[in-house]
């Protein structure tokens, strides 16, 4: 962490400032990117399990139009319209064809692929005898065709239709058992975005703490120094020894420290020197006073004296 501390404050704050925009992004990105996979989740489940439960529907509900058709060109017994209807079969035949084709393109597990190959193998055993019912109608052999109808072309539609129910109920189960597995997804998306929330804002405010202690401790540390100084106190230790901006004013405050302490120190040493001059000029004062007494005693005496001597002088 000391490569932390002696990072400038210009640097910790703008850093932290885009780690702060970076955990953002990324949850952002995190949200995003889960919000596309559920949104593409979902728009499988409605082309593979919805869509495709449609092209099923019409390719049995074309299956047994085709049926209805045969059996009308069976009973009507009309060249031209056998005609018409042989191509009304073959056009449905193709739909029906296409239908499978699109729902078979959607199949994602093994039970329905498996179902799906099967109820071709049927429809093409019906086409086939279908077909064999067609021809006996072109050729005029009702009969036969009727009985083939009521036989083998019945068999083969009724088993049609019972696997194309069966596919149909298994497409039904899968995208149930898909949509659950989706919901299931998407909870757990949710909850591992408000993890994911919660951890990334534990972080930043960390993140902020950390900053803030670097800054504000510190601070606070030349603060009281300051306010001792302040107070008088020159007798202050500022243990900061970070190289930012901080530090550099500690070491300001440290030489302005030392440089206050040796001041006082001059003026205690000039004091100390004044008060002994003083000492010596009063001392040479009192000296000087007791002899201006003593000098002024025998001034007294002389006056005296000079008095005695004129009063001898007068009496002589």
């Amino acid at each position: 962490m000391k490569w932390f501390t002696n990072m400038r404050v210009a640097t910790k704050l703008i850093s932290a400032f885009i780690i702060v925009a970076i955990i953002g992004g990324a949850m952002g990105v995190f949200g995003i990117v889960n919000m596309n996979s559920v949104d593409e989740d979902y728009q499988n489940l409605y082309t593979n399990f919805g869509v495709s439960l449609g092209d099923l529907g019409s390719a049995g509900i074309d299956f047994n139009a085709m049926r209805v058709k045969l059996m009308q060109m069976v009973m009507l017994m009309d060249e031209q319209k056998t005609a018409e209807l042989e191509n009304e079969i073959r056009a449905l035949d193709e739909n029906v064809d296409a239908y499978l084709a699109a729902f078979g393109g959607t199949i994602q597990y093994d039970n329905a692929r498996q179902a799906y190959e099967t109820l071709l193998d049927t429809l093409e055993q019906y086409k086939v005898v279908r077909d064999q019912v067609v021809e006996l109608v072109k050729a005029g052999r009702q009969e036969e065709a009727t009985s083939l109808i009521m036989s083998e072309t019945t068999k083969y539609a009724n088993e049609t239709n019972r696997q194309v129910q069966e596919l149909f109920e298994m497409r039904k189960a899968n995208g149930n058992a898909n949509q659950k597995k989706l919901i299931e997804q998407t909870d757990s998306t949710a909850v591992l975005m408000v993890v994911i929330v919660i951890v990334m804002t534990i972080l930043s405010m960390i993140l902020g703490i950390i900053i803030a202690r670097t800054i504000s401790k510190p601070v606070n540390k030349l603060v009281a120094a300051a306010n001792r100084i302040a107070d008088g106190d020159l007798n202050v230790v500022i243990d900061i020894d970070s190289k930012d901006e901080i530090g550099n004013l500690a070491d300001s405050f440290r030489k302005m420290s030392d440089n206050l302490n040796d001041a006082m120190e001059n003026i205690q040493s000039a004091a100390e020197q004044v008060a002994a001059g003083a000492h010596q000029i009063s001392e040479l004062s009192a000296s000087l006073s007791q002899g201006a007494t003593e000098q002024a005693s025998s001034v007294e005496q002389l006056s005296a004296s000079i008095e005695e001597i004129a009063a001898q002088t007068q009496l002589n």
